[in-house]
């Protein structure tokens, strides 16, 4: 014996207009990449914080601005030397001498007290640059050939040992990195005014 069934039959009708009174589906929104999460706040400062470590690191090391100009002229000086022809070494290297003592000046200049400084030649010339750095390179060392120079020329038998003293050079301007100038940069050659000392530091050939 068959069941009937209770359920009528639907009318198109009725569904059409029961699903347009139905509300279209709301979406949920996207969610917004401003303003970040708090994570990422924290992570961009430890970046930034990093940068700027790195960045002072690099100029740590590099120096100041009168720093990197004076071991630029002091290698050129070196340069010059070192492609001096075996006829001309002599003058090249008496050049070589004189023009890092008028290096050391200018840095002097530019670090120190200009009235203390300027007038100052031989023994207390080199004096004055081992009491800055509490060693004796330039009155006991190899650094002396700046206030011996004037007394005994290489022509005569005068010991000299540019690279030795290329290097103490290199070492006092090294020890003088972390000093706050009076000026940025180096003080210019004009200022030096020590005529009288490039002249007892010069050699006639």
């Amino acid at each position: 014996m068959a069941v009937a069934s209770s359920a009528s039959p639907i009318n198109p009708e009725q569904l059409a207009q029961t699903l347009s009174q139905m509300r279209p589906l709301q979406l949920p929104l996207e969610p917004s990449w401003w303003p970040p999460a708090l994570a990422w706040w924290l992570a961009l400062l430890a970046v930034l914080a990093c940068l700027a470590g790195i960045y002072l690191l690099w100029r740590r090391y590099r120096g100041p601005l009168w720093y990197r100009q004076a071991q630029n002229i002091l290698q050129e000086i070196r340069d010059q030397l070192s492609t001096a022809s075996a006829d001309n070494y002599v003058q090249a290297q008496n050049q070589a001498i004189t023009q890092m003592n008028r290096l050391l000046k200018r840095v002097a200049l530019t670090l120190y007290s200009r009235d203390s400084i300027a007038s100052l030649t031989g023994d207390q010339w080199c004096k004055w640059l081992d009491q800055q750095t509490r060693a004796r390179f330039f009155t006991q060392g190899h650094g002396r050939v700046f206030a011996d120079y004037q007394y005994t020329s290489a022509q005569s038998g005068q010991q000299i040992k540019p690279n030795a003293v290329f290097k103490g050079v290199k070492r006092w301007l090294k020890k003088h990195k972390s000093k706050t100038p009076k000026h940025n940069s180096l003080t210019t050659q004009d200022s030096v005014t020590s005529s009288s000392e490039d002249k007892s530091q010069a050699i006639h050939s």
